[in-house]
């Protein structure tokens, strides 16, 4: 879809995967990055809201969200990640891909556990544990147990 493509371009553009010659330039650039990147995703993700509602439309959005969680975790922290991970697994509930649904929920179980939250994480955990149970991925699987080592004290 080309909302979808023309986030990644934006991301592209901005030279967020570039390298610079300072570790001080590098985090100061990387965040500044960051940053565009989240306007630029909030940007689209308004686009993508005035498309009329599909699969595909839905899809291209849980891949946004996802990019947009990412952006934020790492620009703003933990609590911030957590409202983009919970719309894409929402929508990936109802009409995404394994693949989506597990990293939705992998980032919502991700953002409530580092912020603090590993009470609320553990079912979170559990349910990451299930829905592995049925795919044969063995990436997925370990990511999965990976959330209950870090959860379960």
């Amino acid at each position: 879809m080309a909302v979808h493509a023309l986030f990644l371009n934006t991301v592209e553009d901005l030279g967020f995967f570039e390298n610079d010659s300072t570790d001080c330039h590098i985090c100061q650039m990387q965040h500044a990055r960051l940053t565009m990147a989240v306007i630029s995703s909030r940007r689209i993700s308004g686009l993508l809201h005035s498309l009329p509602e599909s699969p595909d439309r839905d899809g291209c959005e849980i891949d946004l969200q996802l990019a947009l969680a990412v952006c934020l975790l790492t620009a703003e922290g933990a609590v911030a990640a957590k409202l983009p991970y919970m719309r894409a697994f929402d929508l990936a509930e109802s009409s995404g891909a394994p693949q989506q649904r597990f990293e939705a929920l992998y980032g919502v179980w991700q953002s409530t556990n580092m912020s603090g939250g590993s009470a609320a994480a553990s079912p979170l955990s559990a349910r990451l544990l299930s829905m592995t149970e049925q795919e044969r991925d063995d990436g997925l699987r370990l990511q999965a147990h990976h959330s209950a080592w870090s959860t379960w004290a």
